[in-house]
């Protein structure tokens, strides 16, 4: 029951939050900046500086990648339909700080709510553990990912052409492409290998238990 209650509580923070930062005020940067703020300071106090300066120097990359597409597509003078402003770098420079704004907070708040969630709590749910497994790899891949990412970045600055101080705009955007691409190769493998263990395991702790009950 404790279990329930917690899921569900996430749940609906989950879904306010969704509707608060992605629909109500999505464009809005002072709400957007302000969640980041709330957001961070809550971040800190569940897991320490360290742990908040780690995931932002992991998040900063990205962050950056999305800001230079945005203010590229205003420099080449791109218009959308729904454009109202007259000036085109402009209104790419708002919608930009706003989507990147919005991807910072989601990925702050998902793993704020992903350290309340236990694998005791996943288990302890009132359903088959044939559906329980989606909840645990889930959890699982989010979990080694973020703790990885910093491991596979280091690998790929052994390579000669990242062993300079200063990068090229080039070589520094082939760098973040390449971290991209291996995060997402990561995460395809994980979860066959880990997608399997789980399998494996339910199907000799779990499965003879529930066909006997």
């Amino acid at each position: 029951m404790k279990a329930i209650v917690k899921f569900v509580s996430l749940f609906l923070f989950l879904a306010f939050f969704i509707y608060e930062s992605s629909i109500l005020y999505a464009n809005s940067i002072p709400f957007q900046l302000g969640s980041i703020l709330i957001v961070i300071m809550a971040c800190r106090i569940r897991f320490g500086f360290i742990k908040l300066m780690h995931d932002l120097r992991l998040f900063l990359p990205f962050i950056i990648t999305m800001l230079c597409v945005y203010v590229i597509m205003g420099l080449l003078g791109v218009r959308v339909d729904k454009m109202r402003s007259d000036s085109v770098l402009m209104y790419w420079l708002t919608y930009g700080l706003t989507r990147t704004s919005l991807f910072i907070n989601t990925m702050f708040v998902m793993q704020l709510l992903l350290s309340y969630i236990s694998i005791n709590d996943i288990l302890s749910l009132p359903m088959k553990i044939l559906r329980k497994r989606y909840l645990l790899l889930g959890r699982a891949l989010f979990v080694h990912s973020v703790k990885y990412i910093v491991e596979l970045e280091f690998h790929l600055k052994l390579m000669p052409e990242y062993q300079s101080k200063r990068l090229s705009f080039r070589q520094w955007l082939r760098f973040k492409l390449q971290l991209s691409l291996g995060i997402i190769l990561m995460i395809l493998r994980e979860s066959k290998l880990k997608g399997e263990l789980i399998d494996n395991r339910i199907k000799h702790c779990f499965i003879d238990i529930e066909e006997h009950n």
